[in-house]
């Protein structure tokens, strides 16, 4: 069964409009049928964004990009320049539109993981497909401490009913130490340094 993790929706598309404001600014996001969480951003994402926006460093990646709110309120809010990537066709669309409405400069490509990108990056933001399974969770872990600059940071949000103590100790075999920056309502804010 299709889901938002897959390259290709079969949902027929519904595009709306969603509004949104962080830090005294207002963001105005076109989302659709068939990606995550396109009513509402996600209560996640809004933390792990809030906890980490004023310390993440160019290069920076958002990792699993969706119709791109990440990307789109760092490159805005830090005016920096952001790669945006997704494995869905349809999300990657929509983050090319509120990339390029709220006049972001971001380098927006389709990419399962870090198969079509040989970057290495300062800051890693993801919000892992929890529905997409563990194997695919955790490959995408391991490939971004791979994608990552000596000193380089990996900000990822997991709730804790969701495998948050299993993640962790997974992430423990290649980091040296995960930092809990934040805890808000189950879900829990990593930072992961690389030496």
């Amino acid at each position: 069964m299709p889901h938002y993790y897959s390259e290709e929706q079969q949902t027929p598309s519904e595009p709306k409009e969603m509004e949104w404001s962080f830090r005294g600014r207002t963001f105005h996001f076109l989302t659709d049928r068939g990606v995550f969480s396109k009513d509402r951003l996600d209560y996640g994402t809004y933390v792990l964004l809030d906890t980490v926006i004023d310390e993440v460093e160019a290069p920076f990646l958002d990792l699993g990009c969706g119709y791109g709110p990440v990307g789109v309120v760092v490159g805005s809010l830090r005016n920096i320049s952001v790669d945006m990537s997704d494995v869905n066709r349809r999300a990657l669309s929509l983050a090319e539109k509120n990339a390029k409405r709220h006049q972001v400069d971001a380098n927006i490509f389709y990419s399962d993981g870090f198969d079509h990108n040989e970057r290495l990056y300062k800051s890693i933001l993801l919000n892992p497909p929890i529905r997409a399974g563990k194997d695919t969770v955790y490959r995408l872990l391991r490939e971004s401490y791979d994608h990552l600059l000596p000193g380089g940071s990996l900000y990822i949000v997991i709730q804790k009913k969701q495998g948050l103590a299993s993640a962790k100790k997974y992430l423990l075999t290649f980091f040296d130490e995960a930092q809990t920056l934040e805890r808000s309502a189950g879900f829990h804010v990593l930072k992961l340094n690389k030496k």
